[in-house]
């Protein structure tokens, strides 16, 4: 017998991981590990071959094979029957070889329900606090397991599930405190169409019936474990669905039910504007508008006749969570061009959305610096210098956007174009919709977007809204960047209210993690230790809420650490004095390649004029004036600028 210790419920992941590199699960030999909750003393027993999952076992709950085929309908009540019957006539035999030899359900077909049933019980692990774990051989007789008769590399692997668990258990343990006990009776709070409802939150809700808790849902769902808990989550935000009682079917006791006390918290999404609070503007009377009536009565919203223009109109007062119901609204309502304007009243940032031809074209904010040459800087695509210059021929081609100019000077490929620009956009979009209080105004004011190169993304609004969510009406699977955010809104929230300043500088804390995900070892590389969070998500080459789940995941398991301001750091370096001659480097054309900066570094851009001072500032003067609000940088510039003569006349 090995013993682990008391440890916690999530480091089941790197116990397995650990076994795995040792090689301790594939001596051929049955072995079983087993986990014992400390305050509840309930156990469960994970059975494993060759580094396969065989069989899972828990004390708290009767898992049942026959049961869950029975309720998957992949057994209909003749064939349960029949099959109960030849479990007592043939006592040493398991029921998947009974279930085969009547080939009753296909082995591939039978090796996925086993599977799920075993990951289900090993995530349950994940979410205990204070557990002990032992690994031991395996006394419990091979009839009874659920993967005899199947090929065990046909069941869940160690591998998988390791990595699996490493990426969401995060997430997970959000999802479940939302969730509460799952026994609980899940009930159906409205009506909804298919329509409004993805395919996985849809398979989901249809098996809401008031009468299975979220325990029994996760075994009859066909996807996988997080998978359905994550819609199960999204179905609660909205409000679709609801926790009822607690309840366990007679079938599902085990012989010491649990004590648990019933938890009838449910999770209630962000409260709905009140009228009183919404504006009450001119009805539409064009046939444009009129065409588009359902999206803009559900979304809340009134706008003047498309031809009508001039006025910047007050939308309403609500939750950046809305961005999106609004900008479908707006752009399904038969305006071309115009701004959408969202003023947070919480900080003093805006951000904007520009429309053009009836598509979203461009966006910013002053939250953070997201033009299109600041990202290229960042991502070490392009010198400082080079923008400058490039910025300094935009000015006499005011027609012409910066990306061509970079196209025609080789400096950026065409094909880099609209990756970049969706980066912009998914960065503001989502950075909006965690705000919590804002205004939305409208500016119909038809003006030509002659900000980078918007011209070259646009954004559609092929969706209806219902019951405040977005509905696909075209048959296009192609991405969309208003449903993807629309879809990972939950847990956006979620992460934003557990890692609320994106401006925190993370820092590596030495503890290894046993398996990393590509995307955390990504992110993770370029954590320096002065980059902020905000910094890296925009310099990343990932998918800004791709990268922005790494990053929570690496925080919530401790590889990172957040150091709340640049003055939090550890690292303490004795003042420099200011070196009032120095040699200025050598600066680079528009035309020549710039050297490949780290992908975390932060960047300046700095006028023409000042060169010359901001060539004589140390690096990290530099660095720290970066820090300063886009705002203020003239205004530190010229101080140091007065510094500076001051110590060359001395």
């Amino acid at each position: 017998m090995r013993d682990f210790g008391v440890l916690k419920g999530p480091d089941l992941v790197p116990v397995l991981a650990t076994l795995m590199q040792e090689g301790a699960l594939r001596d051929g030999s049955v072995m079983m590990l087993k986990a014992v909750h400390q305050d509840l003393r309930s156990y469960v027993e994970l059975y494993y071959l060759n580094d396969y999952c065989i069989h899972a076992h828990a004390s708290d709950y009767s898992f049942r094979l026959e049961q869950v085929l029975y309720r998957k309908r992949l057994l209909d009540r003749a064939q349960l029957e029949e099959l109960q019957s030849l479990a007592k006539q043939s006592p040493g035999r398991s029921l998947s070889e009974f279930i085969l030899e009547k080939q009753w359900i296909s082995a591939p077909e039978l090796a996925q329900v086993v599977s799920h049933l075993t990951e289900l019980i090993s995530y349950d692990v994940l979410l205990w606090k204070d557990t002990a774990f032992h690994l031991t051989a395996s006394n419990r007789k091979p009839e009874e397991f659920f993967g005899a008769g199947l090929a065990p590399e046909k069941l869940m692997s160690v591998r998988f599930f390791v990595d699996d668990a490493e990426k969401n258990l995060p997430v997970l343990v959000l999802m479940r405190e939302k969730l509460a006990n799952p026994n609980s009776i899940l009930r159906r709070l409205k009506e909804v169409d298919r329509a409004q409802l993805s395919d996985y939150q849809y398979h989901v809700y249809r098996y809401v019936n008031n009468r299975n808790s979220v325990r029994e849902l996760l075994q009859v769902s066909d996807l996988g474990y997080f998978e359905t808990f994550a819609a199960l989550f999204q179905l609660l935000s909205w409000e679709h669905i609801g926790l009822g009682q607690l309840e366990v079917p007679h079938y599902a006791r085990s012989e010491k039910p649990r004590t648990d006390k019933p938890d009838l918290r449910e999770v209630r999404s962000a409260p709905a504007v009140s009228s009183a609070a919404r504006p009450t503007a001119a009805r539409a009377h064009s046939k444009a508008e009129s065409a588009s009536n359902a999206s803009t009565e559900h979304s809340g919203i009134t706008l003047p006749p498309a031809n009508q223009g001039g006025q910047r109109q007050f939308l309403r007062r609500g939750r950046g969570s809305e961005l999106l119901q609004i900008l479908v609204a707006v752009m399904k309502s038969g305006y071309t061009d115009g701004r959408i304007i969202v003023d947070n009243q919480h900080q003093i940032t805006r951000a904007e959305f520009s429309l053009l031809k009836g598509g979203l074209v461009h966006v910013s904010t002053t939250a953070f610096n997201i033009r299109f040459g600041d990202l290229l800087v960042r991502r070490g695509e392009l010198g400082p210098g080079q923008l400058r210059e490039a910025l300094e021929e935009q000015k006499s081609s005011p027609d012409t956007h910066l990306g061509e100019i970079l196209v025609r000077h080789d400096v950026v490929k065409e094909s880099q174009i609209p990756a970049l620009v969706t980066h912009q956009m998914e960065a503001v979009i989502y950075e909006v919709l965690s705000w919590a209080d804002v205004k939305f105004y409208f500016d119909a004011q038809s003006e030509s977007v002659q900000q980078d190169i918007s011209h070259k993304v646009s954004v559609s609004a092929p969706f209806d809204i219902l019951d405040g969510r977005l509905s696909r009406t075209d048959a296009s699977d192609g991405r969309n960047l208003l449903e993807e955010a629309d879809h990972n809104l939950p847990i956006l929230l979620m992460m934003r209210e557990k890692m609320p300043n994106l401006k925190a500088i993370p820092r590596q804390t030495g503890r290894a993690s046993s398996v990393l995900a590509d995307e955390q070892d990504v992110m993770l590389k370029m954590v320096d230790g002065r980059t902020s969070l905000q910094d890296l998500l925009l310099a990343t080459m990932l998918p800004y809420f791709q990268a922005y789940v790494a990053l929570f995941q690496l925080v919530s398991t401790g590889v990172l650490e957040l150091l709340e301001s640049p003055e939090a750091r550890t690292t303490v370096t004795a003042p420099r004095p200011v070196r009032p001659v120095v040699s200025p480097p050598v600066r680079q054309s528009i035309t020549s390649r710039p050297v490949q900066a780290q992908a975390s570094s932060v960047a300046v851009a700095a006028p023409e004029s000042e060169v010359s001072v901001m060539e004589l500032l140390d690096s990290e003067l530099l660095e720290l004036i970066s820090r300063v609000p886009a705002g203020r940088q003239a205004e530190i510039r010229q101080a140091l600028k007065s510094v500076l003569k001051l110590v060359v006349q001395e």
